[in-house]
């Protein structure tokens, strides 16, 4: 994950990214294509949302499934993937997953980056209205499919994940912490030279992380 705290909007962003600390070594590469992007890993699932496309956004139905993976330190990443099968939606969502009755599974997919062209029309007081296209590309984790049987989430495991859910909220705390201080001292050293300051620091609220 790329941690990091914007003082100015009071909110910490986690941004997931693919890198990791192992290393394969490959003699030939994959054709160009979804198979050069493929994953697998294993994830604690805690919610999943079915996301209604909205008019003329382009978009289809989907599920984004949010929960945890592990990178190979066993450090806990907070996690989306996005289903788009309608068998996959309906099965995740059958799982009745929740905060407090996660459920943890392997799943594998593709990375893919996706361009959706959006339609806007714009009214005219006096005839036909104009019509605008614009495009968005998003890069989303879609899986297309997991394992039949669910991990058993032992006593033992469910202790060590609140435990890793700790260090973790303790690390973003120190991200947080650093981001305040440097951005104080940053406005301390304007305030010494001849430019006028306008406005107070902001305000940053408290209250923790939720992975």
């Amino acid at each position: 994950m790329n941690d990091f705290y914007l003082v100015n909007e009071n909110r910490a962003v986690s941004a997931q990214r693919n890198e990791g600390g192992f290393i394969t070594f490959v003699k030939d590469l994959a054709p160009e294509g979804p198979s050069r992007n493929k994953f697998t890993f294993d994830m604690v699932i805690n919610e999943v949302k079915v996301i209604e496309p909205e008019e003329d956004s382009g978009d289809v139905l989907r599920a984004r499934l949010h929960g945890v993976i592990f990178n190979f330190k066993g450090d806990i990443l907070p996690w989306d993937v996005i289903a788009y099968n309608p068998k996959a939606i309906e099965y995740f969502e059958g799982l009745n997953v929740s905060k407090s009755e996660p459920v943890y599974t392997q799943v594998w997919g593709s990375i893919q980056s996706t361009t959706v062209e959006i339609k806007k029309e714009v009214e005219n007081a006096w005839g036909e209205p104009a019509v605008e296209y614009s495009k968005k590309t998003r890069r989303e984790w879609v899986i297309e499919g997991s394992r039949p049987q669910l991990y058993d989430l032992t006593e033992e495991e469910a202790k060590e994940l609140q435990d890793k859910i700790a260090d973790r909220n303790v690390r973003l705390e120190e991200i947080k912490t650093n981001a305040i201080e440097y951005s104080k001292n940053q406005k301390s050293a304007k305030a010494q030279t001849p430019v006028t300051m306008t406005g107070p620091l902001s305000t940053v609220s408290d209250g923790g992380f939720d992975w």
